[in-house]
């Protein structure tokens, strides 16, 4: 249930501290805190109630419900085009995580062959100085990608350039471009997920700025109607959700029982 907290300020209500009051009293102000779901769910309460409601004395006024159920309209929209964006944007930040993962696995993947190979050159002398030169812990540590990507880059690069260097690795020296390449992907990887990431930073924003002026709409569409409806508050009062009081105790004295928590709610959401 969403909190019923006051307004910025009883003068944002056309019908002052009175009308303020009467408001938080019948409908629950949504917040910064509320849901995003739970916003738009409102207002999609408020405009399916403004349908039924009967048209006031001045039906094409700026507070009417004709004119409110147009801003519901378009509240509705951008709030579901901002979900959407956010939902597009994670998921390409997903899946551009999961391709980088993959792109260091193969990469890492790489590493343990040349040891392999190295090794199997060496009649298997995993103590052999020339093994221990490139792998002087075991590949698998060196390279593992748990330890960080760029520690991972930092490793095959370090890798490449001693091969490449060093003539007892003569041998090897064919899977440079392997190792390169790698590198390359890597990075190239690295640089779309922060895109990525950034994407969907900016979405978040932008959602949250929707909603923000969605709950602003609804937190004041109870005093509009109570304009254009000249105080009738039994019409103004069933467009919106009511607030949900707590049950007095049977016996006095008695305790209340314990409010559920979130996650409560949740669990039995899910049943």
């Amino acid at each position: 249930m969403l909190k019923n907290v006051n307004m910025a300020g009883d003068g944002d209500w056309p019908f002052g501290v009175a009308g303020a009051a009467l408001g938080r009293e019948w409908m629950n102000q949504l917040t910064d805190k509320t849901p995003h779901t739970t916003t738009y769910n409102s207002i999609l309460f408020l405009r399916v109630q403004l349908m039924r409601k009967p048209a006031p004395e001045d039906p094409e006024g700026p507070n009417g419900p004709k004119q409110l159920m147009v801003e519901c309209g378009d509240h509705l929209q951008q709030l579901h085009q901002a979900q959407d964006a956010l939902m597009m944007a994670n998921a390409n930040r997903v899946g551009l995580n999961a391709e980088l993962k993959q792109v260091v696995t193969d990469s890492h993947k790489l590493v343990l062959q040349i040891a392999r190979e190295v090794r199997a050159h060496l009649q298997g002398d995993s103590k052999d100085p020339i093994y221990l030169k490139i792998f002087p812990k075991s590949p698998t540590e060196l390279s593992n990608p748990n330890h960080g990507y760029s520690h991972h880059i930092d490793y095959i690069h370090r890798l490449r350039d001693k091969i490449a260097a060093d003539a007892d690795y003569e041998l090897f020296r064919n899977h440079i471009p392997d190792l390169e390449a790698n590198m390359q992907k890597i990075r190239d990887q690295i640089e779309k997920r922060a895109a990525a990431i950034s994407a969907e930073n900016d979405a978040t924003i932008a959602l949250n700025q929707v909603a923000e002026k969605a709950r602003n709409f609804y937190n004041h569409a109870y005093a509009r109607l109570l304009m254009a409806y000249n105080s009738d508050y039994k019409i103004v009062e069933s467009c919106f959700h009511k607030i949900q009081t707590k049950k007095k105790a049977k016996k006095e004295g008695e305790k209340e029982p314990p409010a559920e928590s979130s996650k409560d709610e949740n669990a039995k959401a899910k049943k």
